[in-house]
């Protein structure tokens, strides 16, 4: 109506009327009859001014807050979302802090609310509210790991709505945040993050990521090639690889939902796991490395059965990559990045089958004995478990090629320490095999 008549001021008198019944609508049950309620009262501030409406921003951002129903506040968030359209950039810059502030506050229901409010606010607001991405993820991302049920579903939702609307114009924004959501201690935020970069290579891959994927191999998927280079000209080659490698580490999480949410995406955006495999096993590779490094137990375990898995699907098309870029590892600089390197090689040979290590023999054998001599202790320790895991397949081949150097080297002023803690970690994992190959040596005169 204020757009209709010739001058808006002639409502005026009629605003004590109408204010209130479209408050009233504004909280109605049904969510289409809230949202053009919600227009309505934009229309209201552009076609009247915020002058006439002193009251109006401070009832929204109250009932925003209210203890009574996810619905007077769902409506609230959609009424505020337009009429901070309405005020333009400048009130919504002013604003914007406090909303973000009473995302993480104590109380549930003005979490909710207010993390409702950024479901609506791209609809409304569009290439303004995209300049604000930055400032707003963290508060969803904070979300995502709320101990409130209601309040990870607004996080979530809110999330849904970012990469509809800006997967395309501000995917160097949004993709980093999910992708360390997907690393993230806490599982909800990890299922959530799949969820969200799902959502985003379905987008910039012109897929609706409905299909129903049921059992089958993990072969085949329910992409296309024309959906794979799709990816790859939005992302580029490199990022796919990285996206996809993290994808396919949480395959292989501790949480059933995880795990459920990455086979969903893997299947729906990978049209040939084997080959995508081989694409990307560099960066895989890189990834499961860092991961078993890291600080996080629910992240190495993670890592560690990714990497099982993957030895035991895939064997002998797999190795051949895995086990040359393990070996370089160990020249990683990183103390944290050899050992994860040691986990690494436990994973690969407790899950090959024997015969299929022993061609590897001549590369495993040199790696672990390297590590047994690492500078630092913690890779020592690790290579130890590595090496009683490949005194299982390799039998006394691994005691004859690798305790004789390591007697050598204690007899070295410059390695003798590294070397004998070495020898120890092998001993304490393998006390009867090992004992009675260097106890005759070790006791032989002169003794120091």
């Amino acid at each position: 109506m204020s757009s209709l008549v010739t001058e808006p001021m002639d409502m005026i008198p009629y605003i004590g009327l109408l204010l209130p019944e479209v408050k009233k609508v504004l909280v109605d049950p049904i969510p289409e009859v809230r949202g053009v309620a919600a227009r309505a009262l934009g229309s209201l501030i552009v076609g009247m001014g915020e002058q006439i409406f002193p009251d109006l921003v401070p009832w929204l951002l109250e009932t925003l807050k209210s203890d009574n129903s996810n619905v007077e506040r769902s409506g609230a968030a959609q009424g505020l979302s337009e009429v901070l359209a309405a005020l333009g950039k400048d009130y919504f810059d002013q604003i914007l802090p406090d909303i973000i502030r009473n995302c993480s506050h104590q109380k549930a229901s003005v979490r909710d609310g207010h993390l409702t409010l950024f479901r609506y606010l791209p609809r409304s607001m569009g290439a303004i509210f995209q300049n604000h991405l930055q400032a707003v993820l963290p508060a969803i991302l904070d979300g995502l790991a709320d101990e409130n049920e209601s309040v990870r579903d607004a996080a979530l939702s809110a999330g849904h709505i970012f990469v509809e609307y800006y997967a395309t114009t501000s995917l160097p924004l949004l993709l980093p945040a999910i992708e360390d959501g997907i690393f993230s201690d806490n599982w909800r935020i990890r299922q959530s993050s799949v969820e969200l970069l799902g959502d985003l290579l379905f987008k910039v891959a012109g897929t609706s990521g409905k299909a129903i994927l049921e059992g089958g191999s993990d072969d085949e998927g329910a992409s296309t090639e024309a959906q794979g280079r799709a990816i790859v000209e939005v992302l580029g080659r490199a990022k796919r690889n990285e996206v996809l490698a993290a994808v396919y580490m949480v395959r292989s999480d501790v949480s059933l939902t995880v795990r459920q949410a990455a086979v969903h995406v893997w299947k729906t955006i990978v049209a040939n796991t084997p080959r995508t495999l081989k694409e990307i096993m560099p960066v895989l590779m890189d990834t499961l490395i860092s991961s078993l490094a890291s600080s996080s137990s629910e992240r190495r375990q993670v890592a560690g059965r990714a990497l099982g898995e993957l030895v035991r699907k895939l064997g002998e098309r797999v190795l051949p990559s895995i086990i040359p870029i393990l070996s370089q590892g160990l020249k990683d600089p990183n103390a944290s990045r050899r050992q994860g390197v040691c986990i690494g090689l436990s994973e690969v040979m407790g899950s090959a089958g024997k015969h299929q290590l022993l061609s590897f023999m001549g590369e495993l054998i040199p790696t672990i004995r390297t590590a047994l001599c690492d500078s630092t202790q913690e890779v020592r320790e690790s290579a130890g478990l590595a090496f009683s895991t490949l005194y299982k397949s390799a039998g006394l081949q691994a005691i004859d090629e690798i305790v004789p150097t390591l007697l050598r080297a204690m007899e070295d002023d410059e390695t003798s320490a590294t070397a004998l803690d070495g020898l120890k970690q092998i001993l304490s994992v393998r006390t009867a095999a090992i004992l009675p190959h260097i106890l005759p040596k070790l006791v032989q005169p002169p003794l120091s």
